[in-house]
């Protein structure tokens, strides 16, 4: 596309390797062998559902999740276009770097800052790796996906020049809505018919107090605000732009006399030129030279 810059082998390295690098985040994060596997067991016990997908079905109750999945997409269709020399899809590219930007500021939630308040000794990967290395995993984890990911999308959209906000219908700030009120939706009805219940009879929901009533319409309310903050501040830092400029097309002159004589002489073979200039064309036509 004109206007955008030419992505080159090393660009497509760098995104090649995130992209592989999220992809197995994405396996590791759905197996049995998961950071949090063990704490996603209960999450929705009244649901009935074959083996393994009910065993990781809690994970969707995070918006994190739903992000970085989203990223697994994303990030694909980045390299892709990159390997066929166009731009990746405007509309993803724009909502997985506002997405991933607004579930960054969750990294104090997770370790080192905030650890998991149960014994992770049922946990397969505690099992297989003790202690030091499970805890280096669960700091490894939460930098990715709370801050890393951004990062990268941040580098991915300033090798292909920015997004491009104009052409495309929802643009970020609606389609980070969109995106949000899909989640809470989906937290409205099948978080609260399904998720499994505390000691105190409230519904399990993600975030703990932020999403417990009174505060879950404000909480709703602060995601949205910050997901289009981000779309402001990376609009001013030109990252979202409203529509390339087309190349202009080179100014054209006219010429007569002795100029226009020494243009086509300059322009066509010696052979052309005299044909041109001899054939009656100098008196009743004039050729356009680009002014270079």
């Amino acid at each position: 596309m004109p206007g955008r810059p030419e992505i080159g082998g090393t660009g497509i390295a760098f995104l090649a390797s995130c992209a592989l690098l999220h992809a197995s985040w994405f396996l590791w994060d759905i197996s049995p062998y998961a950071w949090h596997f063990d704490m996603r067991l209960t999450d929705f016990q009244p649901l009935a559902m074959p083996g393994h997908l009910h065993d990781i079905m809690g994970r969707w109750k995070y918006l994190t999740a739903w992000t970085n999945d989203l990223a697994v997409v994303q990030l694909t269709d980045a390299l892709l276009a990159a390997c066929r020399r166009r731009p990746p899809r405007q509309t993803l590219q724009g909502l997985t770097l506002l997405m991933a930007s607004t579930v960054a500021l969750g990294n104090v939630g997770g370790p080192p800052w905030r650890w998991r308040g149960s014994d992770p000794g049922d946990n397969l990967l505690f099992q297989l790796v003790g202690e030091a290395w499970y805890n280096i995993l669960g700091v490894a984890w939460n930098c990715w996906v709370h801050g890393a990911l951004a990062i990268v999308l941040l580098v991915q959209v300033h090798l292909f020049g920015g997004v491009q906000v104009g052409l495309v219908r929802p643009g970020p700030r609606s389609s980070a809505l969109l995106f949000l009120l899909a989640w809470m939706a989906f937290s409205e009805t099948f978080v609260r018919v399904y998720s499994s219940r505390g000691d105190d009879g409230r519904i399990n929901f993600p975030y703990g107090r932020f999403m417990q009533m009174p505060l879950r319409p404000l909480f709703y309310l602060l995601l949205i605000g910050i997901a289009w903050s981000f779309a402001w501040v990376y609009a001013r830092l030109g990252l979202l732009v409203p529509q390339l400029a087309a190349p202009q097309a080179p100014e054209a002159v006219e010429l007569e006399g002795p100029e226009l004589e020494a243009a086509v002489t300059q322009e066509l073979s010696p052979g052309r030129a005299k044909a041109y200039l001899g054939g009656g064309q100098q008196g009743t036509t004039t050729p356009c030279f680009p002014n270079s």
